[in-house]
């Protein structure tokens, strides 16, 4: 009650944390010595929650996205591709992830490579030119401008000139930009617009790319860097990133 507003609002932050999935059920009684301000400040410390705060304008802008994209003529996956039954029948399929077993395995991947048809998402796109490996796919589905990172951080977008790019309806224009139309491929995530376009529904870009590879019956799939956990010997999430602390790996 005596508190000033931003010793108040870090006591409304440990009181969230304090098990915070309790605090759907919080009941307010306004007593005749609270002041209005406090309440008020506490509502909007409650909604500004990281976790709650996501906008609504985000995603209608996310999910209106693919309607420019179809009106422009860009052209999207038929669901009715079979790799499964076609000449890419005989070649085996490598996914890479950004798992910590992509660069535990690189040697391997360096050796081997050619012996693929590779497809990458796009998060590993730095880590693998800096290998000298240039993927024949690459996916990805990051609805934000600032996904635009995981291609900011190659030396040359040349690097993937030649790659075809399999890319989500929602992506952002200044990341399509960057990819020469003749070698995009889009697909919808989230809407249900365009006939007959797939539309693969998965909670990251490694599960959304091997789903895809199912769709369209591929018939041998190897996946490297599709991890999907924490590194029990390095306490990596991802390759090239540094290890958790063990701070961090008590609280997990």
């Amino acid at each position: 009650m005596f508190e000033e507003k931003e010793e108040f609002m870090n006591s409304c932050a440990v009181f969230l944390d304090l098990h915070y999935e309790y605090n759907h059920y919080l009941k307010y009684f306004h007593l005749l010595s609270h002041k209005e301000n406090k309440l008020d400040d506490f509502q909007f410390y409650l909604i500004s929650q990281p976790h709650i705060r996501f906008l609504f304008n985000n995603l209608f802008l996310q999910y209106t996205q693919a309607f420019k994209y179809i009106f422009d003529d860009y052209k999207f996956l038929n669901n009715s591709i079979n790799l499964g039954s076609s000449k890419f029948k005989k070649f085996p399929f490598l996914l890479l992830a950004s798992g910590p077993s992509l660069e535990e395995n690189i040697i391997w991947l360096k050796k081997n490579e050619k012996r693929f048809i590779t497809i990458a998402v796009s998060s590993s796109l730095a880590y693998l030119e800096s290998q000298d490996i240039t993927p024949d796919i690459i996916i990805h589905i990051d609805p934000f401008e600032w996904g635009i990172t995981s291609f900011e951080k190659l030396h040359s977008i040349d690097f993937i000139k030649d790659s075809l790019c399999f890319f989500s309806a929602n992506t952002p224009p200044n990341i399509m930009s960057l990819i020469d139309k003749k070698n995009l491929y889009l697909f919808e995530t989230g809407t249900d617009y365009k006939e007959n376009s797939f539309k693969p529904s998965s909670p990251c870009v490694g599960s959304l790319a091997y789903q895809l590879l199912l769709i369209m019956n591929v018939q041998n799939i190897y996946l490297l860097g599709l991890d999907l956990a924490v590194d029990e010997a390095s306490g990596k999430t991802h390759s090239g990133v540094p290890s958790i602390s063990k701070k961090s790996q008590t609280k997990r």
